[in-house]
């Protein structure tokens, strides 16, 4: 296709239906058109990218001669108010119809992004769209439409996968919108254009060696700290205190201008003394002199460095990162950070305070833009007895990327589970192709995401912008990799928990058991909200449960357990085994109020025992507070029990465990 704006000769010979049309100089010559055309009503629109209808550059439903000579001089008019050319669009109306938007954007992280929405002037009022990554084929396009009205449209399907060709296929195009499309018993035709010209983008360098340093990072065997400091509180102080209290670390080098003895190990005064090809130097000195320590690195044949420095970007200094960053990758030096708070992996190359906790070993990684969330989670994690992996720190990003340590842990046997706290990513291509990597290697993955206001202003310049904004293309590509969106921290722990420890249940079907009736009505509406069913137990399964329950006792699903459980704690989870043998369930949630000490014990005993006699996963929402039921927390989770504080963390995490999206009504990421 032709550079410039996108034309409607153009949708033309791309075979998207339009209706008969031509460019007129004159009144004269849309007469003649209408003459040629039969008669019928006819539309005139002014020849611009603004948007026509808000511009009063639009006339519609011109059914006569007259009709059109008097919409041509008061669109004629208002194009010479504008600057704008005197030539006029005009087309045969098309009988009313559903109206739809078909449009692309370039979005600046993930590229070509294909909607269809509800169209014409009501686009953005009615806020109903479906959005795809491109390129979008056909049975993407069908399942579009499937999702936006209710069944499959092969016409709109057709112009949906023809315009995600086009962007795909002209890199200077910015934006497209065909709105409206309308639908009526003649098929789906176009009968509006927007485009939008920007420049052809340059795809970012390729990183070929970062899995390599990024293994030299997680698994070093040496280390070499630059700035390191007998001061503890200062960061290479605290980097080198806390490698030398994990046992077996490998042989660590420290450099100082000082010199001396620096926490009991002699001290290099440069990097130059350092013996050559060190595994990773982890650099803590002012941001002024990280340029040249990495030069020095060089020297030594060093092609890992974490720099933990900070005063670049996020202090406004966009030029030294830049530095630092060319510097880097002219040397072939590999960087994470700069501005960060460095990785765990074999060894803490770290100064989180985070690592003073009680570590515990495990199958999951996070991933973090943020150091001091990020430490957040490791204590999270660790006080709920989920054991970690990996926790890396990605910093500014200035040279490796989110993506780049995906795709390590997609291949890293020590982990199964990933969690990433996600604020913004440069590549959304290669963000989209690591969470790909990750669940082809059967790894769970969650991610809460950060900052999700729209990316830029120029977002609002078309339908299309304004509709496929940045907080829904990434809660799309999230959704379509297969992982899991989080709203909150504990929420992001809570789900790792429930995709480390559970069994992946084979269907979406919900038993619900509980000590409250109150609690039953508030877990069958939030089943709901996750799209969770909670069918009707059969009758057997009613028949054994009513044997053990007083007559009043609901027992279709959810089941009360009532004021009875007091008296005899183990009737909740005998109830909880007979709704486990249900066929209609693929898994259960056990919710308990007020029930405390020898009681409270009781039950996390019988909830394990549960767990070993089913395969369905079990979670456990317990209203107290968790210290008052700290013992039968620790049971539990010995037992690899996700269990919770709160009704909708405790459905969340369930809902993870189960097959298919999980899906929150409100769609927040």
């Amino acid at each position: 296709m032709p550079q410039g704006t996108v034309t409607w000769k153009d949708l033309v010979e791309a075979g998207i239906p339009v209706p008969p049309f031509q460019i007129a100089s004159t009144i004269d010559q849309a007469l003649a058109f209408r003459e040629r055309q039969g008669g019928g009503p006819l539309c005139l629109k002014a020849i611009t990218q603004a948007h026509k209808a808000r511009a009063g550059l639009v006339a519609l439903d011109l059914a006569t001669p007259d009709d059109v000579s008097a919409a041509w001089s008061r669109l004629a008019g208002r194009c010479a108010e504008l600057g704008l050319p005197r030539e006029l669009l005009v087309q045969k109306q098309v009988p009313r119809g559903l109206e739809l938007i078909v449009g692309a954007r370039r979005d600046p992280v993930f590229g070509p992004v294909i909607l269809l929405g509800l169209g014409g002037r009501l686009a953005e009022v009615l806020d109903r769209s479906e959005v795809r990554v491109g390129p979008v084929v056909r049975a993407s396009a069908l399942a579009m439409t499937r999702a936006l009205v209710g069944e499959e449209m092969p016409d709109v399907a057709d112009i949906v996968t023809e315009v995600s060709r086009i962007i795909d296929t002209r890199p200077d195009l910015d934006e497209l919108d065909l709105n409206p499309v309308i639908v009526n018993s003649g098929g789906a035709i176009a009968v509006d254009l927007r485009s939008i010209i920007s420049r052809a983008r340059v795809a970012g360098p390729d990183r070929p060696f970062a899995y390599e340093a990024i293994a030299r990072m997680i698994c070093p065997r040496s280390v070499a700290i630059v700035g390191a400091s007998n001061d503890r509180t200062k960061i290479g102080g605290r980097v080198l205190s806390t490698l030398m209290e994990h046992a077996g670390h490998p042989p660590t080098y420290v450099v100082n201008p000082r010199g001396g003895v620096t926490q009991g190990l002699p001290t290099l005064t440069s990097v130059d003394e350092l013996p050559m090809d060190v595994d990773v130097a982890v650099i803590a000195v002012g941001a002024a002199l990280v340029d040249d320590i990495l030069r020095s690195c060089a020297r030594r044949r060093i092609t890992a460095a974490i720099v933990l420095s900070g005063g670049f970007s996020e202090a406004g200094d966009y030029q030294a990162e830049a530095r630092v960053r060319d510097t880097a990758r002219t040397l072939g030096i590999s960087i994470c950070g700069v501005n960060t708070i460095g990785l765990v992996g074999d060894v803490p190359l770290t100064f989180t305070q985070a690592t003073g906790g009680e570590p515990v070993s495990g199958g999951v990684s996070y991933v973090t833009q943020s150091g001091a969330l990020g430490g957040s989670l490791l204590l999270r994690s660790w006080a709920a007895g989920l054991g970690t992996a990996r926790y890396i720190c990605v910093g500014n990003q200035t040279d490796l990327a989110m993506d780049d340590y995906l795709a390590y842990l997609a291949q890293d046997d020590r982990t199964t589970t990933v969690g990433i706290f996600l604020e913004g990513i440069a590549d959304g291509r290669r963000f989209k192709k690591a969470l790909a990597a990750l669940r082809s290697a059967g790894k769970g993955v969650v991610v809460m995401r950060g900052g999700v206001s729209e990316v830029g202003m120029e977002a609002a310049r078309s339908h299309t912008g304004a509709l496929a904004g940045s907080a829904q293309i990434y809660r799309q590509v999230i959704a379509e990799s297969g992982a899991v969106s989080a709203r909150d921290l504990p929420e992001l722990v809570g789900i790792c928990q429930a995709l480390e420890w559970l069994p992946k249940a084979t269907g979406r079907r919900v038993g619900i058991v509980s000590t409250s009736g109150g609690a039953c009505s508030m877990l069958g509406d939030l089943a709901t909200s996750y799209a969770l069913s909670v069918p009707e137990l059969e009758d057997s399964i009613q028949s054994r449960l009513r044997a053990a329950l007083p007559p009043f006792a609901p027992t279709r699903n959810p089941v009360d357990t009532t004021g009875k459980v007091t008296m005899d704690p183990h009737l909740l989870v005998q109830c909880a085994k007979i709704v486990a043998d249900s066929s209609n369930v693929d898994a259960l949630l056990v919710a308990v109020t007020t029930l405390t000490g020898q009681s409270a014990d009781a039950i996390a005993t019988d909830v394990s025992q549960l767990r070993e006699r089913t395969k369905k996963p079990i979670v456990v929402a317990w209203t107290l507070p968790e210290s008052t039921v700290a013992s039968a927390f620790r049971a539990l989770r010995t037992a690899r029990i996700p269990v919770f504080d709160s009704f909708d963390l405790s459905m969340s995490a369930l809902s993870a465990a189960m097959l298919g999206p999980p899906v929150r009504e409100e769609g927040v990421v």
